[in-house]
């Protein structure tokens, strides 16, 4: 018998050992809307999907669980400042709108 191999001596696919296992990422944490102190670079897990929070000016909109509550937020802001046309309003809500929404950039699964 000689000592060469045959394909039907090696995996096929590499067999994990427990080094290379716990040399893998660890998952990130699952997204809890009631946390309040996300910055630009935090990952999360939701729906098996992973997300990244950007960075300014998206990263104060990572910490805010829903768009209602973002408008909530802009419209007491806007109880300060009554002098701000309608107009401006609007424009300030669709703008804090797209922030909200891109706050979170999906990273992978």
């Amino acid at each position: 018998a000689d000592n060469l191999s045959t394909p039907s001596d090696s995996p096929a696919v590499p067999i994990a050992t427990p080094n290379a296992l716990s040399s893998l990422p660890a998952c990130p944490p699952t997204y809890d809307p009631r946390r309040n102190n996300y910055v630009a670079g935090d990952g999360v897990e939701t729906y098996n999907t992973l997300f990244t929070c950007r960075s300014s000016p998206y990263e104060d909109y990572c910490n805010i669980a829903t768009l209602e509550e973002a408008k909530l937020i802009m419209l007491l802001d806007d109880k300060k400042d009554k002098e701000d046309s309608e107009n401006y309003q609007e424009q300030r809500m669709e703008n804090m709108e797209k922030l909200w929404l891109n706050a979170w950039e999906e990273v992978g699964e």
